[in-house]
């Protein structure tokens, strides 16, 4: 955690990141979501984070937007504001929808070679290699991509 902790306080553009790895902080099943809360609570992981989201807690969860859509109002930001990291196609999908700039780091036990992870601001291939650069040059892309859709 200390490396993503690192990230976030030394990306001043950003308000938050907002995770979804193996289900952790976005999870459609309530028992796995309770497991993983167990889990944060019992080894202290849960001070790193403000949230958590459910998709039993929105009206439609992955791939809508509904998910990252709640965890924008919960820390009342703005999706300019914020990034995704996701860990399938189908939360590309939603964090897309919710207009998030998105990294993705696959789940290399659920990923098919079908998945392409097409509209990913950047594709990292372990959370080991994560850093601030990742987060600096996906919030990059998102600029140059509004300038082109604007110019």
């Amino acid at each position: 955690m200390h490396g993503v902790e690192s990230s976030v306080e030394s990306t001043s553009m950003l308000d938050c990141v907002l995770f979804d790895l193996d289900g952790l902080l976005v999870d459609s099943e309530p028992l796995q979501f309770r497991a993983y809360r167990y889990a944060f609570d019992k080894f202290d992981l849960g001070r790193h984070f403000t949230c958590y989201i459910s998709g039993n807690e929105v009206a439609r969860s992955k791939p809508f937007p509904d998910p990252y859509l709640a965890g924008l109002q919960a820390l009342q930001t703005t999706a300019d504001r914020a990034v995704a990291v996701e860990d399938s196609s189908t939360g590309l999908r939603s964090a897309n929808a919710a207009g998030l700039t998105c990294i993705v780091c696959p789940d290399h036990f659920i990923s098919r070679p079908e998945n392409t992870f097409d509209g990913a601001a950047l594709v990292v291939g372990s959370l080991l290699e994560f850093n601030a650069t990742h987060l600096q040059r996906a919030h990059a892309a998102r600029d140059k991509l509004e300038a082109v859709n604007t110019g």
